[in-house]
Formats: C-alpha cells, sequence, structure tokens
C-alpha cells in the first residue's frame, strides 16, 4: 500500500482529521485558515487518498512543541506514524529552533509505540514533568474543599480583572518576577473558563489566581494556581483552590455538560509543596492518578 505525506492545509477537508488528535488541539487545526500560522500539520493518507493519519506541531519564537502524533489503528507497524514525526521534527528545525520538546500522558493509548519513535530518533529519556489527577464529584467529600477564604481575601471572576490591574502584574513580572512563567494567568487566554477562573486580591492588589480550562464538554482543567511567595506558608493557595472547586460546583446545578463535575489537576514534579499537598489530600478522593511525561532533542 502507498503511503503519502504531505502537509495538511486549509484546503484539504479539517475535519477528516479532527478526530485525529486530542480534544485540546483540534482548535489548532482551525487556526490553519488564518496567517501566520503557528501550527504545522502533516497528513498521511492512502493510495485511495483515504486519511490514515495525523502529526501536529506548534512553532513560536520561542517554543516548538510537537502536539501528537496519530495513526489509524488499521495501519499501525508500517512506519507511518515515525514518518509523520520526522516530517514534524525536521520541519521544526527547519524553521530555526535549537530546540524542541513534547509532552504526552503516560497512559496515552499506544504510548509505547509512540516512546519507540523517540528513542530512534535521538530525543532524551522520557521524564515525569507533572503528576495529573482526575475526579469527578466524589472531590467534594475532602474537608478541606469546605475551608471558606479568609477574611483578608476576596475571590473575583478572573473575567472582571480590569486593566490596570493587569499592566500592574506585567509590571512587577518584568521588574522581579514574582511568580514563575509557566504559573503566567496569561496562557491560552482564548480558551479559559470563566465559570470558576478567579483571582485574589489582599489589601486592594492581585495576589494570586487559579486559571481554569474547559479541556472537554464535560471536564475542566484546573491549570495555573499561584499565591504570593509570602502569602504561601498561609495556606492561602490551597484555601483559593477550594474556592474555585466550589464555582465548578456550583456550575454544574445550571449547565450539564458539568453534572458529573469531572477535574483534572496538574502539578508540577518541581512543586513538592503541592505534590505532598495533592498526595496527602486528594488522591484518596480521585479517580485517577497519571503522569505527564517529557522529552526534549537539540539540533
Amino acid at each position: 500500500m502507498n503511503i503519502n505525506i504531505q502537509p495538511l492545509t486549509e484546503s484539504d477537508d479539517i475535519n477528516l482529521y479532527r478526530e485525529m488528535t486530542f480534544l485540546r488541539f483540534q482548535g489548532y487545526l482551525d487556526a490553519l485558515q488564518t496567517n501566520n500560522n503557528p501550527v504545522i500539520a502533516f497528513k498521511a493518507s492512502g493510495s485511495n487518498n483515504e486519511p490514515i493519519g495525523l502529526g501536529l506541531a506548534y512553532s513560536a519564537d520561542d517554543e516548538a512543541l510537537i502536539l501528537s502524533v496519530f495513526v489509524d489503528d488499521n495501519h499501525h507497524n508500517r512506519g507511518i506514524g515515525t514518518l509523520l514525526f520526522q516530517k514534524l521534527e525536521q520541519t521544526l528545525f527547519d524553521r530555526n529552533h535549537s530546540k524542541i520538546f513534547v509532552q504526552y500522558q503516560s497512559n496515552n493509548p499506544g504510548i509505547g509505540a509512540f516512546e519507540k519513535i523517540l528513542k530512534k530518533q535521538g530525543w532524551t529519556i522520557p521524564v515525569v514533568d507533572k503528576i495529573i489527577f482526575e475526579g469527578d464529584r466524589n472531590i467534594m467529600k475532602a474537608p478541606w474543599i469546605h475551608y471558606p477564604l479568609s477574611p483578608d481575601l476576596s475571590a473575583f471572576p478572573w473575567s472582571d480583572l480590569t486593566d490596570t490591574e493587569r499592566s500592574m502584574i506585567l509590571y512587577k513580572q518584568r521588574k522581579e518576577q514574582w511568580y514563575p512563567e509557566v504559573l503566567s494567568p496569561f496562557q491560552d487566554e482564548e480558551i479559559i473558563e470563566p465559570l470558576n477562573s478567579i483571582g485574589l486580591r489582599y489589601k486592594g492588589e492581585v495576589a494570586g489566581w487559579c486559571i481554569n480550562h474547559r479541556v472537554a464538554p464535560d471536564t475542566i482543567r484546573y491549570s495555573f494556581m499561584f499565591v504570593r511567595k509570602d502569602l504561601q506558608p498561609l495556606g492561602w493557595g490551597i484555601l483559593l483552590l477550594a474556592e474555585s472547586m466550589r464555582r465548578h460546583i456550583k456550575a454544574s446545578m445550571t449547565d450539564k455538560n458539568l453534572i458529573d463535575c469531572r477535574s483534572i489537576w496538574m502539578v508540577e514534579k518541581t512543586n513538592e509543596p503541592m505534590i505532598k499537598f495533592a498526595e496527602k489530600y486528594m488522591r484518596q478522593w480521585v479517580s485517577k492518578v497519571n503522569e505527564f511525561m517529557y522529552s526534549e532533542k537539540k539540533i
């Protein structure tokens, strides 16, 4: 059977390939129709031009990431995944990236084949980057969920952040790096979940946030949580998370998609205090624990 690997473009029927990547990446396919497109997509088709595979990557000024590689079940073990991966890799290096990386969940279907490709292509040995906790309404049995905010704090919908507050957050970041960039509240702003993404004010200033994203119609991912360093020992980060989760529960009363309150919490492996908290106070109430892996390759 002849296999054809070609760039996927706006002239293709995008809907034929939409199910060949994760839900959270399907929106990237729509970006193929925009100018200065940061998305790289390669399609694999058979002798009758039928779609059998898709590779996706993302290329920005300071970031090069392979998002996903998919091959139809009926066409495994033919080297198609490797060909798609090689095309993505070479295109990213051709765009003058000196380093590219990939992140993936360790329990994804076909992960063994994917890791064989990484090894064959000379990538670093995958390491655990984040721990992923998945849960549902059962999380409400955790006692800490019901701890109220301190009277010194006020929570507000992140959508109510003022332009002045936004400017002050960014100015302070440029001046003193007061939060890790990986926890920036301004990532993926176009898909922030308004129902329970909240900010935290202390003495009139924004001192933290819990920014969430709807990664599936019935699932909210708690993406970026941060509380100012001098306030962290007070446990206010946990109070902020609890407040966000209570708003999730409240939203489930009117949003039928959220009735089961499905949630995902991603904790950086290097965030030892939060890892300890999650292991002690979350694990027993969640339905699944998984690992988010990281690998990279330099030119």
